[in-house]
């Protein structure tokens, strides 16, 4: 399988004039690997019998609110907080280019969070409880 990430030029089998490589185009395998040498640093598509499939890479985080579950925005500096654990933070920007000493270091510092140790805190008292 060949891969690619971004949208590329090349002729299109169809009508034979140059286009972005777009979900559902159909190529022959020369035209598709034409545009990915010449592309070397494109990776997130794929030709599957003549048809071009993309990956559109995102992070859709979601909340459960009365039954209903609704996205979750991040927050102004760009991190997604969860609000069921507190402390569980995703640096969905670093996560998505695979920066991930930056998506560690950051959920390191929500796990070091005063919110994160509150909770834990809490499920220790309620813990103690139980064994009570």
């Amino acid at each position: 399988m060949t891969t690619l990430s971004q949208p590329l030029i090349v002729a299109s089998s169809t009508n034979g004039r140059m286009s972005p490589l777009e979900n559902s185009d159909r190529l022959t395998r020369p035209e598709f690997e034409r545009g990915y040498a010449t592309t070397p640093n494109v990776k997130k598509a794929e030709l599957t019998e003549g048809i071009v499939y993309r990956r559109n890479r995102t992070i859709d985080w979601f909340v459960l609110r009365g039954g209903r579950y609704e996205p979750l925005a991040a927050a102004t500096d760009g991190l997604c907080r969860s609000e069921v654990l507190p402390g569980l933070w995703l640096d969905a920007a670093a996560l998505l280019p695979g920066d991930l000493l930056t998506v560690f270091q950051m959920m390191q510092r929500g796990l070091g969070s005063l919110e994160h140790a509150t909770f834990v805190r809490r499920l220790q008292e309620v813990a103690g409880q139980e064994r009570s």
